[in-house]
């Protein structure tokens, strides 16, 4: 099922269970995750093994047991969530219940196992997940991850329970009570490098060895987070990629360089140009259209990579002003058209829709106006929407979320417009649009409103007014 060296390591007094809430081919590929089980095997006196939430038809697990050594979730002293994105709060919460521990902490009344949540999803607002965890970790986890693990092992082997590793974490410096739980506020690593040291051989990435070229985002596009959840921007030094590339040659097929900045990169062709030299094929993650140079084409395809995928947003100039992005020179079409006649198999472009301010007819024709000259050429291109979602942390996280009809309709006229143009296109559904902005924006109410598929109600805009005084503040300074 993987490649390479597993950091697992038996022995170690305490004993956690990384649970990544979805399932294994997303998980795996996780760098996060990823670096979290390698971390903590690595440390003094702990063990740690990771458990998938969902199977492989997306249903959550009715028997959870570690992937290493198939134990029950309740054998183990901490129950380690990694949640990149607020609908996995369902997962974790149902995945509880189905190992038979109550999902809401003020039912767990300090027994059992400690619940513990970090990543992307409660940095940018730990207040829902405040009502399933113990302790929330805010912000990544290299700088401070080492201070934060002897403190738990010391409260463990203190007292060997839940509360006692609780009480242990109160001496953090940045600690502080978040709704009943426990936040701690870590600070930023100086230097990226998470890596797969497993390389899956399914999934999305398989065969493929992962490593972060950059950390955070450099632009400033008004709707996204990238730029202030992982502040400040950082570059991973490209003799450290190309020696990573070298370690994992004989486990995978190809390196994948992964970052929302990637290009960015000055030194991305020659990093491609080292590693072509010594028989390594890599891949790149995602593009801008305004950073696709013909000489980073050319070594794209001396890789062997079919894919290019960027993220446009939107057709429409005034629209991308909104969100705080530019077209690229020389226009949409000619990139595009550059990119398609370089030979690759297909290019995937990530769309937004329900934007603030939009006009969704004007928009969906300028996409058609666009990709219609392209002729055979746009059966190429992959289409993938999404609902636009206001963030916490950045200009646009008070901005109204559209209803369910609205979404629903500008759905339809996208696909009655683009859908026999494009080679696929892919909608979202308006429902989950608005169950995720309750998790993302929302108070600690926020997972037992989705469970009640409830999302747009009286208590839907209180539970946003609630959640609001924990967002991560405005360009990403906690």
């Amino acid at each position: 099922m993987e490649q390479g060296v597993s950091p697992f390591s038996e022995g170690g007094s305490l004993r956690f269970c990384l649970v990544y809430p979805n399932t294994y081919a997303v998980g795996a590929c996780n760098l996060g995750y990823a670096t979290l089980f390698r971390f903590l095997n690595e440390a003094h006196d702990c063990t740690a093994e990771r458990l998938f939430a969902l199977d492989d038809k997306r249903r959550v697990l009715e028997e959870p047991r570690s992937l290493e050594t198939k134990r029950p979730l309740d054998e183990f002293a901490i129950i380690a969530f990694s949640f990149m994105s607020e609908l996995d709060y369902l997962h974790g919460a149902k995945l509880l219940e189905k190992a038979g521990i109550p999902w809401k902490r003020e039912d767990r009344g300090g027994e059992g196992p400690l619940i513990l949540a970090g990543g992307a999803a409660p940095t940018l607002n730990p207040a829902p997940v405040s009502a399933m965890a113990d302790v929330v970790v805010r912000g990544e986890w290299e700088h401070d991850g080492p201070a934060i693990t002897e403190l738990m092992v010391q409260g463990w082997n203190k007292s060997a329970d839940s509360q006692g590793i609780g009480e242990a974490l109160r001496a953090f410096s940045r600690a502080q009570d978040l709704e009943g739980a426990l936040l701690l506020t870590t600070k930023p690593a100086k230097e990226p490098m998470a890596h797969l040291s497993l390389v899956p051989e399914k999934g999305v990435f398989a065969k493929m060895a992962l490593v972060e070229a950059t950390r955070g985002c450099p632009w400033s596009c008004r709707f996204c987070s990238a730029r202030c959840l992982y502040s400040p921007y950082r570059v991973a030094p490209a003799k450290s990629i190309i020696d990573y590339a070298r370690k994992m040659k004989p486990h995978a097929n190809r390196v994948g360089l992964v970052g929302a900045g990637l290009a960015a990169r000055k030194d991305l062709v020659a990093i491609l140009k080292q590693l072509g030299e010594e028989d390594i094929q890599a891949s790149l993650a995602s593009l801008r259209l305004d950073g696709v140079s013909d000489e980073l084409l050319a070594q794209l395809k001396e890789h062997g990579q079919r894919t290019v995928t960027v993220a446009p947003e939107s057709f429409r100039p005034d629209t991308l002003a909104l969100l705080g992005k530019k077209p690229p020179l020389g226009g949409f079409h000619s990139s595009l058209s550059r990119i398609l006649n370089a030979g690759f198999h297909r290019v995937k472009l990530y769309m937004m829709m329900a934007i603030p301010k939009d006009n969704p007819q004007e928009s969906v024709e300028l996409a058609y106006e666009t990709l219609a000259p392209l002729g055979k050429l746009a059966k190429r291109i992959e289409l993938a929407y999404a609902v636009f979602q206001p963030k916490p942390a950045t200009a646009m996280a008070k901005e109204k979320i559209s209803d369910h009809k609205a979404i629903k309709k500008e759905a339809k006229l996208i696909k009655k417009r683009l859908g026999s143009l494009v080679g696929s296109l892919e909608l979202p559904g308006p429902k989950g649009a608005l169950v995720a902005d309750l998790l993302c924006r929302g108070g600690a109410s926020a997972i037992e409103l989705a469970q009640a598929s409830r999302p747009k109600s009286e208590a839907y805009e209180k539970a946003i007014t609630q959640g609001e005084k924990w967002w991560l503040p405005l360009g990403g300074s906690i």
